[in-house]
């Protein structure tokens, strides 16, 4: 499995099966306005507890606004994802991030 992610590109949302660079490969793009941090979860089966690759998106490389996005080259249609997004814990705002949690994409086509 690959565990290069290069920027990759905010559109579309959710993750598409693309090119970029001469390889083919998966672009992941979420919108989070609020957060502070994203991390995205690469699972080997639907069964596994924990994730077999964790890929730490940079504010720098990976955000455009308020979308995160992030580009891994060999990934194929079927990969097991999540994400775990940090950011402010103030629920009065309704803010309640907690990067404790794995969560689904919002933008996902499916549910494993």
């Amino acid at each position: 499995m690959s565990t290069i992610l290069r920027p990759g590109h905010s559109y579309p949302l959710g993750a598409t099966i693309c090119q970029q660079g001469g390889e083919q490969g998966v672009n992941f793009s979420v919108y989070s306005k609020n957060s502070t941090g994203l991390e995205l979860l690469l699972f080997d089966g639907v069964n596994d507890a924990r994730p077999a690759r964790v890929m730490t998106l940079s504010r720098e490389l990976h955000r455009t606004f308020h979308y995160w996005h992030g580009f891994v080259p060999g990934l194929e249609a079927g990969q097991v994802y999540a994400y775990r997004v940090s950011g402010p814990m103030v629920p009065e705002r309704g803010h309640r991030f907690d990067p404790e949690k794995i969560l689904l994409d919002p933008y996902g086509r499916s549910v494993a």
